[in-house]
This record gives structure tokens, C-alpha cells and sequence, in this order.
């Protein structure tokens, strides 16, 4: 009598694989991104001062300083009290 063997193993297709696969790159990626930029990037201030020169500006622009704020992705970290420390700069 031949010796046969009951398994419920089933076979692990490509498409599944793949799906697989794909969450186990994907979640990892999304965690890594979401916490650079929580942690790392929030805190990642960059100053520049640029002086113009122009013989058109009237004069009542002489000495005067404008602050330009960009790209506040994370707002919801950034206080009024932090805002205010990089306009004394």
C-alpha cells in the first residue's frame, strides 16, 4: 500500500508573493519617511541672508528687513515662540 501524505500546505503563488512582498517594503518606508520627518526635518532650520542692491528700491527701503517663511510642512509643532527666535536672527 503506497504511503501518501494529507497536508493542507498550499502553495504560495507568484501574485501573492509579490503582494507580500510589496506591504513588507512599503510599510517600513512609510514609517521611516513619516518619522524623518517628524523628528529630523522639523528641527532642520535653514537662515539666509541675502542683501539687495538696486539703484530702483526708494530710499524708505533703506535698512529695511523682510522675513520670508517657507515650507512649514509640520505647523502644528511650530510655536509662535519658535517663529519668533528665527525673525530676531
Amino acid at each position: 500500500m503506497p504511503i501518501t501524505r494529507l497536508t493542507s500546505e498550499k502553495r504560495l503563488t507568484r501574485r501573492a508573493f509579490l503582494k507580500k512582498g510589496m506591504a513588507a517594503a512599503i510599510v517600513p518606508a512609510l514609517l521611516g519617511l513619516s518619522g524623518y520627518s517628524f523628528f529630523v526635518e522639523k528641527n532642520h532650520i535653514e537662515i539666509s541672508r541675502i542683501r539687495v542692491f538696486s539703484p530702483r528700491l526708494p530710499a524708505s527701503f533703506r535698512h529695511m528687513k523682510i522675513l520670508h517663511i517657507s515650507d512649514l510642512t509640520m505647523a502644528f509643532s511650530t510655536t509662535s515662540n519658535s517663529l519668533a527666535s528665527w525673525s530676531k536672527n
